[in-house]
């Protein structure tokens, strides 16, 4: 199985609804999209094969958080794994990208900043 369609699968699992064809196309176009995101900014010496599980999970949550943003759909929460993420005041789109992110943050390159000390 190819790993878009591992996402994909994963990301329906955390819809946890029904999608009509349209809105799994949909998702399936944003799960391709969420993998190549997520695949250019790992770390140097990470790939997703490595840390498939997680990866695949983290990849499916920002589909989510891309299709919410896409659609307007709004998750009120989302269960992954023994996680579920409940929205109070952030939209749905931006506390799944959140989630995402928080998945992989050991993973991940820094997003712009890195504290690296201070001189003292």
């Amino acid at each position: 199985m190819a790993l878009s369609d591992d996402v994909l699968e994963k990301a329906e699992l955390f819809f946890g609804g029904e999608l009509s064809e349209a809105g799994r196309e949909k998702l399936a176009a944003l799960c391709s999209a969420a993998a190549a995101s997520l695949r250019g900014r790992l770390r140097s010496g990470v790939s997703p094969e490595n840390i498939h599980d997680e990866f695949v999970s983290a990849a499916g949550v920002l589909a989510l958080a891309m299709y919410a943003a896409a659609t307007g759909e709004d998750f009120s929460s989302v269960r992954v794994g023994n996680v579920t993420l409940s929205r109070s005041g952030a939209s749905a789109a931006d506390s799944l990208r959140a989630l995402a992110e928080e998945m992989l943050a050991g993973q991940l390159r820094g997003t712009g900043f890195d504290f690296r000390g201070v001189r003292g």
